[in-house]
């Protein structure tokens, strides 16, 4: 029987640009940034989803500026630990890191599930009605 070599054999991605190393300190700052920042957008946007005749369209454009930063600060980290741990996922510490990169990134997104446009929002419904 014979085996084909993987295509993917030898090939290193240069993840430098992103950050220095599974254990560089700008992860957990960056994963820290998203939590409060998700926080603080909440809390500042909840009470406008309650009560949208509040809501201008230069508001919703600098709230969709800032939801844009954020889910791109989350991203990069999320495809740095994904790109890490699918590079070599026998090695524990990338798992390690990929685990806990996907659960913060889950409590951050759950602070935003509140933001419901596909829809069915109380914004939408009041629009439509």
């Amino acid at each position: 029987m014979t085996t084909t070599a993987s295509s993917a054999a030898g090939v290193r991605w240069d993840l430098s640009d992103l950050y220095s190393g599974h254990d560089d300190p700008r992860i957990e700052a960056t994963l820290r940034e998203c939590h409060d920042g998700a926080k603080i957008f909440a809390e500042r946007l909840r009470p406008w989803m309650e009560n949208p005749e509040t809501i201008t369209p230069e508001r919703l454009h600098h709230a969709l500026q800032e939801l844009e930063i954020l889910y791109e600060s989350l991203g990069r980290v999320g495809t740095y630990a994904g790109l890490l741990y699918a590079a070599d996922t026998s090695n524990a510490e990338y798992q390690d890191l990929h685990q806990k990169v996907e659960q913060r990134s889950t409590n951050i997104r759950n602070l935003l599930i509140f933001l419901n446009w596909n829809g069915s929002s109380s914004m939408t419904r009041r629009s439509t009605a």
